[in-house]
């Protein structure tokens, strides 16, 4: 149902003064519902507050416009009527209007990627509701983009990791309006901020960093062949990788992997030997050793 409309400044004039009145009680009804609307939910914003200076200066307490017929004079009238006017036409009067302002303010955030938290904290529970959804659809786009590219680790992982902590069997974000407390709203929100906000949760910056990540390893003198980098990043993302790096140094092991790997071991066995270490059934020298990487063998290290 479509919200009824004001009539204009010329045809308000073209009314006699009793026309005008009429007119004015029931502009200043639809406003009242509105402010009542806006406190019942918690919002006092520039809408309010414009109204709000009108009536404390018309001499009422309250932050509601005069319902009644009786105005003194036709600047009295003239002043009722830009007021009125003012809030009914004002997309910030309505629940409606309030849900898509924040909803184009979150879209921008998101594009620009500045989404913050802080530039919500300061809202209403429902403005929160509000900016959560839009914030979880965007989020969820960014999501599911990432899996079209099957790029799901580094932000995907971190998102999965929150995603399923709240119970959700898919990762994706939450994107009703239901919290027991605003403090689980605010929570929401961060933990999206800080996915939104990771140079990873787009392919674009997934891909980036990757070849950046990939170039500093290089420069290290590491030899990671075209083709064979998804293979390396699975095993800096495997749990026997960060296993192994309580027991042996980190640069050691990323070493031992790809040099083992580029000398043509498959990744079983590999995987194999580093668990014998990790069982004190192998040092990491007889490791090297067993897959022909030693540096002490023959030829030096394979690449």
């Amino acid at each position: 149902m479509k919200a009824k409309k004001s009539i204009n400044e010329r045809q308000f004039e073209a009314l006699t003064n009793k026309q005008q009145a009429q007119e004015l009680k029931k502009m200043a009804k639809r406003a009242n519902v509105r402010i009542a609307l806006l406190e019942e939910s918690g919002i006092v914003n520039h809408s309010y507050y414009e109204a709000q200076d009108y009536n404390f200066e018309k001499g009422k307490l309250k932050n509601r416009f005069y319902e009644g017929t009786k105005y003194n004079s036709n600047e009295e009238t003239k002043q009722a009527y830009e007021a009125l006017t003012n809030l009914l036409s004002d997309k910030g009067s309505t629940l409606g209007g309030i849900e898509k302002g924040i909803q184009n303010q979150v879209q921008q955030l998101t594009e620009s990627g500045t989404f913050d938290f802080k530039k919500f904290s300061g809202m209403s529970e429902k403005e929160k509701i509000y900016a959560s959804k839009e914030a979880s659809k965007q989020a969820n786009k960014q999501l599911k983009q990432l899996e079209k590219e099957h790029l799901t680790k580094f932000a995907y992982e971190v998102a999965g990791h929150y995603n399923e902590a709240s119970g959700r069997d898919k990762n994706r974000f939450y994107t009703g309006g239901k919290f027991k407390k605003e403090k689980d709203i605010e929570i929401h929100i961060q933990n999206i901020a800080t996915f939104l906000n990771s140079k990873t949760a787009t392919p674009e910056g997934y891909k980036q960093i990757s070849i950046d990540r990939l170039n500093a390893f290089r420069e290290k003198g590491i030899d990671i062949p075209k083709g064979k980098e998804k293979d390396f990043y699975d095993f800096l993302s495997s749990e026997q990788f960060k296993s192994l790096g309580k027991y042996a140094d980190s640069n050691q092991v990323i070493e031992t992997y790809v040099d083992a790997r580029n000398a043509g071991v498959d990744a079983d066995t590999i995987n194999n030997e580093f668990m014998n270490f990790m069982n004190d059934d192998l040092t990491f020298d007889e490791v090297q050793e067993k897959l022909k990487v030693a540096k002490w063998n023959k030829g030096g290290l394979l690449h």
